[in-house]
């Protein structure tokens, strides 16, 4: 038990001859265990299993990544029973998760960085800049490469080999622009057959040509694009035509595809317009206010209404902003008009203290796109809640707070740390130290991390590691990592970044290493 769950959680990755899983959730009609399609299962695999000496027929309705929900032939076992999988099951090729593109559902997480709030806030109108007769080009291009392994007997290794390109390039009143990115991804055998179960992928994450005339009061734009400046109205592959009414107002109309990359799903038409409005006062307040409404038509049908509203206000020393989303049409599932997401973030600095807190509830939007193809694909509402609070106790020296609660399809977990940060600007240093604990329904965690980061020559370097100790199923385990990485620029246009990383527990020892080469080119 404790090799799995260690597993489970310092590897990341199933190991592919493991054939003894365990159960981890009981319902009034299914269980749930420790095994998904990186183990090769699939939605409909079904076989005779024997738990606790009695033979049951079982039956995979729903699967993820490393969890699977099974229809059960008998009695249900009790939590934390072993389970063996049957035999002849294939992994599939693992493939590294990428940066999500932009064209992600308006549905999905809150962004990562909150300084995507920040743009929201500050967002200036929607007209070009001087135009000048000069082409000006600037992008980089990046290569990197993704290892990963284990030293178990039936180890696995993943591989993923990436070329990205980043370009912009201006010329009066025309600007072309774009964000993609190849790869290969591979799984296993690193040492004895490299790149094995290679699988190739092509993600385009930006690639428009825009025209925004100097003095004009539109703007227009075609390609694969954010479909309005409200973001919650999703991504198009199509055009769309901004128009500035006055310093204040705003109007954007867009029309075009639902692009693949929203969750790999067929094109589907969508239409919508937004409308805006701002304001910039000489003492640094800025707001926005948007309201918008996009469309979307499936199998000539209205699958789609949804209409969106943001609100942002930021001044030197306080920021808050909110968004609201509401269907107005049915589901895949039937369900009527209903509030499908809604955020609201807040952060404010007085003196040495800079507090924020965040709230949040997310019901998904089952499309009927997405109920063709994922059609045993499960998804619940959620709501979380966040807070966070940093005191700097002296000129180098910050002591921090932070919580967060989520909760959704019959789980809550809840996370909090402590941390202490040390830093030298002079010689940018910094070192911080975090004690953390979870709390859920399924799994408890507690642990420590840090890291040091320090100049050393041309170089920027940095060591960080953590210590965890989970219980999962009545049993305990405990993981370590350790990680050390450095970046440096070459020749002012070059830059490159290395990392290492190993990972131990009571699960075999995980290694990891990633490289990076980059050219600036442009302006």
């Amino acid at each position: 038990m404790k090799r799995v769950v260690a597993a489970a959680i310092v590897t990341a990755s199933a190991v592919a001859d493991a054939r003894d899983v365990h159960v981890t959730a009981v319902t009034p009609s299914t269980i749930y265990i420790d095994a998904g399609t990186s183990d090769g299962l699939a939605v409909g695999t079904s076989w005779q299993a024997t738990v606790d000496g009695r033979a049951l027929g079982v039956r995979v309705a729903a699967v993820a990544s490393h969890d699977a929900q099974l229809e059960v032939d008998g009695p249900r076992p009790a939590v934390g029973s072993m389970l063996a999988l049957p035999n002849g099951l294939m992994p599939p090729a693992t493939v590294a998760p990428r940066p999500a593109p932009i064209a992600m559902p308006p549905w999905s997480e809150p962004p990562a960085v909150l300084g995507d709030v920040q743009k929201i806030a500050s967002r200036e109108q929607p007209v070009s800049a001087a135009e000048t007769a000069e082409t000006v080009v600037s992008g980089e291009l990046a290569l990197s490469a993704f290892l990963a392994a284990d030293t178990s007997a039936g180890s696995t290794s993943s591989q993923d080999l990436s070329l990205s390109s980043q370009l912009a390039i201006e010329s009066g009143a025309w600007r072309y622009d774009h964000l993609i990115d190849a790869h290969i991804a591979a799984t296993p055998e690193l040492f004895t057959s490299p790149l094995q179960h290679a699988q190739a992928r092509f993600d385009v994450y930006l690639m428009r040509i825009a025209y925004a005339p100097s003095g004009a009061r539109y703007a227009t734009a075609l390609g694969r694009q954010p479909a309005a400046p409200i973001g919650e109205l999703g991504t198009i592959d199509g055009g769309k035509l901004g128009l500035s009414i006055d310093r204040r107002f705003d109007v954007t109309v867009f029309a075009g595809l639902r692009p693949g990359s929203d969750l790999g799903l067929s094109a589907a038409p969508r239409a919508g317009a937004d409308l805006g409005w701002q304001l910039v006062t000489p003492t640094g307040t800025r707001a926005r206010a948007d309201a918008g409404l996009a469309i979307d038509e499936y199998s000539g049908h209205l699958d789609r209404a949804l209409a969106a509203v943001s609100a942002s206000l930021s001044t030197p020393r306080d920021l808050l902003h909110a968004e609201s989303t509401l269907d107005l049409a049915s589901d895949a599932n039937g369900k009527g008009a209903r509030l499908s997401r809604l955020l609201a973030f807040a952060r404010s600095r007085r003196g040495r203290i800079t507090a924020s807190l965040q709230l949040g509830y997310d019901r998904p939007f089952w499309d009927r796109a997405l109920a063709a193809e994922e059609p045993d694909l499960l998804l619940g509402p959620r709501s979380f809640a966040e807070a966070e609070a940093s005191y700097e106790l002296r000129t180098a020296f910050d002591i921090g707070a932070s919580t967060r609660v989520s909760t959704g399809d019959g789980f809550t977990s809840t996370y909090a740390d402590v941390t202490g940060a040390w830093h030298d600007a002079s010689h940018v240093w910094l070192v911080t130290a975090a004690p953390f604990l979870v709390a859920g329904r399924l799994v408890d965690q507690y642990g420590v991390r840090g890291s040091l980061n320090r100049p050393l020559g041309e170089w920027s370097l940095g060591v960080s590691g953590s210590f965890d100790r989970v219980y999962a199923a009545g049993e305990s385990a405990w993981s370590g990592l350790g990680r050390i990485s450095g970046s440096r620029p070459l020749y002012h246009r070059w830059r490159t970044a290395l990392s290492f990383e190993i990972a131990a527990g009571d699960g075999p020892v995980r290694l990891l290493a990633f490289g990076l080469l980059a050219y600036l080119f442009g302006k």
